[in-house]
């Protein structure tokens, strides 16, 4: 037998500065002849953000790492999961994700251990990330 209709949920994460828009411009292509056959409907359309590296903030969350690890470099990056940081971007506020690990963790336990059936965090790594808060708040009012 044959559907007469096939329905397809995509989950689709775009960088900052694509559009809706642009998401369905792409599938439009992708789809090429078929194009015209099949309606396209975003159910949420957050758009991605991001802050900027040139901040007090960051320069703090540096020092703060620094004081534990000399020789690290914070390297920004992004994450395909959805976090409350855009709210506070959106109203012009910087939002980082940022704490510090264990040297035990490897970077593919650590990613394997959020949002699992087996979601943990380890205690040194708590530990880390606590001082590395207290040590950003220390930098920035210091």
């Amino acid at each position: 037998m044959i559907p007469d209709r096939v329905e397809i949920d995509l989950d689709i994460r775009t960088l900052p500065g694509e559009s809706v828009e642009s998401v369905q411009a792409h599938l439009r292509e992708a789809l090429q002849e078929l194009a015209d056959d099949v309606e396209i409907t975003a159910i949420g359309d957050a758009d991605a953000s991001f802050s900027p590296v040139e901040t007090p903030m960051w320069a703090a969350m540096t020092a703060a790492t620094r004081a534990r690890y000399p020789r690290a470099e914070l390297v920004p990056a992004m994450i395909v999961g959805l976090t409350d940081a855009r709210f506070f971007r959106h109203r012009g506020v910087t939002a980082y994700g940022a704490g510090l690990m264990s040297r035990e963790l490897s970077a593919a336990d650590f990613s394997s251990r959020f949002h699992g059936h087996n979601e943990r965090v380890d205690a040194d790594s708590v530990n880390l990330t606590t001082s590395f808060f207290a040590a950003v708040l220390d930098h920035l009012w210091s």
